[in-house]
């Protein structure tokens, strides 16, 4: 929450109206209720950005129902529930554009990241079928897809390991020297 109040505080500086929201995207009402209020009360909708990502490292043959269903539900159910709860009014509007955020993992898969890559590579074939169907009305939707961004989420050994082998390098066990190579 700290850091959506800075952002608020940043935009409101910049002399821009700002209004937070914190909303489960697995929650298609309250999406729905978010999206009309903003709408209500900005006057308009141009952009949705849906950016969510969860993941579990997990063997998918001791892999469990929950491991499963919540990275499918938070990854690409809730992008699913926020395109169908922001799109009426991008449509309503006659233009605007979606913005989805993937992975790289659902181009090529991970190591015990089934569940992940399956819901990134779910996303992709979204944005696909959701420009075919928006398109029409001057949406744009695109795909967002990041390499390796050092956050909470990628800091796994293992997937540090695998992502540099898929990027042609051998892992060296030194995590500085693994920074070094994600910022170049």
């Amino acid at each position: 929450m700290e850091e959506l109040d800075e952002t608020g505080r940043l935009v409101k500086a910049a002399g821009s109206k700002w209004d937070g929201f914190v909303v489960n995207q697995r929650d298609l009402p309250a999406l729905r209720s978010t999206a009309a209020k903003i709408e209500h009360d900005f006057g308009g909708i141009d952009i949705l950005f849906a950016n969510a990502g969860i993941q579990a490292f997990r063997p998918l043959l001791e892999m469990e129902d929950p491991d499963w269903n919540i990275q499918i539900d938070v990854n690409l159910t809730g992008t699913v529930n926020a395109i169908r709860a922001f799109a009426p009014a991008l449509v309503r509007q006659g233009a605007g554009c979606i913005i989805l955020t993937t992975s790289t993992q659902g181009q090529h898969g991970t190591m015990y990241g089934s569940a992940y890559s399956a819901s990134k590579w779910g996303i992709i074939v979204l944005m696909k079928s959701t420009a075919l169907e928006l398109g029409k009305y001057k949406i744009t939707v695109n795909a967002l897809v990041p390499g390796l961004i050092d956050t909470p989420l990628t800091r796994h050994e293992e997937c540090y390991a695998q992502a540099l082998e898929v990027a042609g390098r051998v892992p060296s066990g030194d995590v500085r020297k693994y920074e070094e190579d994600v910022r170049r």
